[in-house]
């Protein structure tokens, strides 16, 4: 068995399994002019006009799937992506990915628009995936995008969930939280790709047309993260103010997400010889000290010969966080693989490795990184100092000395992250 070349292939199944062609063509389709959506059923015939909508990484490739399927039934639309691509009589509008800018806020006012002019005898199809709240953004009154840009950095460098940034980015927008239902008189459904650990609507893309709270109140963020000295202090009053009238959400369906990858792992890794351990699709915490849980249950494992016979191959699903210290560069990937190398004690037994789905940790071209004891090697060579590289947050130039990074590009798809370790004998 080669063991790092066996464990990349499995994280490749996983991410393929999510790819939008195949979440759409396995929980969408058309019989005659019935819309059948998992169980769900709507009459394509009761519409005047049929519009296909969408935001996130993955948007472009689940437009592309989805026009396959309803063809000429899709009288037009648009979508709100990180690059731009032709889509017919659907346009593409490209936002700003992980801060939103200008282009951000003209794709927002665009679909907005777009939305008004929508009448009651129309549907939509809006598809949503991670991203969205990037990539699209209108801020509240009294707020410039500089102001929300300033924010944006405070909050991915601080350390929060996505629950938690996802609750300020919210009350600091007029399209998040449901809000972009204010916009238009017609009916639709939303099918979502989750990138969001739990699967929880209200926090994927910021729900933009998902008006249902998460149980999270956001004075005790603004304490936990002591955000008034951060934040300039109209971005808190607003934070603090009540919150507006509730607005219905209409129909959304998660049509992919990280267990779907994760059973396609376990799939592959079975089919190599492996016997498949998942343990969560919820992972989270601080990125370096996840990895010593991770570590933990694998050295456990051999330590005490859990298995006899065929390795064992880990499998975690979810996303950590990175409060940023240093000034390096890296991703939450990278660095839990980092971590995981400080801390181990059986690399001769261990291969563990861990990638962004979408192909793009943190500020980097890498998806993550990938450990064994050919990396201790590496490192002990070149005089290394793995904990230098990690204090300053910079586990991606030290990955990149070791030839540990795995690249695979933008993948078109995103449902967090993938943590996988062989346990040896």
């Amino acid at each position: 068995m080669d063991n790092r070349k066996d464990l990349k292939n499995i994280l490749l199944k996983g991410i393929d399994a999510v790819k939008a062609e195949n979440i759409i063509n396995n929980s969408v389709k058309v019989d005659g002019d019935i819309l059948v959506v998992k169980n769900d059923r709507y009459n394509l015939d009761n519409y005047s006009r049929v519009f296909l909508l969408g935001s996130g990484k993955a948007s472009i490739r689940m437009a592309k799937s989805l026009q396959q399927i309803l063809g000429e039934r899709i009288a037009g639309g648009l979508i709100i992506s990180n690059y731009e691509e032709s889509l017919g009589r659907v346009k593409v509008m490209k936002g700003s990915h992980p801060i939103p800018s200008s282009l951000s806020v003209d794709a927002a006012k665009a679909l907005i628009s777009l939305l008004k002019s929508f009448n009651e005898t129309d549907f939509f199809i809006y598809l949503l995936s991670g991203g969205s709240s990037a990539l699209m953004e209108l801020p509240e009154d009294d707020f410039s995008i500089d102001e929300i840009q300033s924010v944006y950095n405070v909050l991915l460098s601080s350390g929060m969930d996505i629950d938690e940034i996802n609750t300020i980015r919210k009350k600091l927008s007029k399209i998040k939280g449901g809000k972009l239902l204010n916009y238009t008189k017609s009916s639709g459904i939303v099918l979502v790709l989750s990138d969001v650990t739990g699967d929880k609507l209200p926090s994927i893309g910021s729900g933009p047309l998902y008006a249902e709270e998460l149980k999270i109140n956001i004075s005790d963020i603004i304490e936990k993260y002591r955000l008034p000295s951060k934040l300039i202090p109209k971005v808190t009053d607003k934070l603090l103010s009540p919150p507006k009238a509730k607005i219905k959400h209409i129909p959304h369906y998660i049509i992919g997400n990280n267990v779907v990858a994760l059973n396609a792992c376990a799939e592959e890794s079975r089919k190599l010889g492996y016997i498949p351990v998942i343990l969560t699709s919820m992972l989270r915490g601080e990125a370096r000290e996840v990895a010593k849980m991770i570590l933990s249950i694998a050295e456990y494992s051999i330590k005490y010969k859990i298995s006899k016979d065929n390795p064992i191959c880990y499998l975690y699903g979810g996303e950590t966080t990175v409060t940023i210290r240093g000034k390096g560069r890296g991703g939450r990937n990278q660095e839990l693989c980092l971590s995981a190398l400080i801390n181990s004690e059986c690399l001769n037994n261990i291969v563990f490795a861990s990638i962004g789905t979408d192909g793009i940790d943190g500020n980097t071209d890498a998806a993550g990184a990938i450990i064994d004891k050919k990396t201790e090697e590496m490192f002990m060579k070149k005089a290394l100092s793995p904990e230098q590289y990690l204090n300053n947050n910079d586990s991606y130039n030290f990955f990149k000395i070791t030839q540990d990074l795995i690249v695979i590009g933008s993948t078109g798809t995103n449902v967090c992250d993938i943590t996988a370790v062989i346990a040896k004998k």
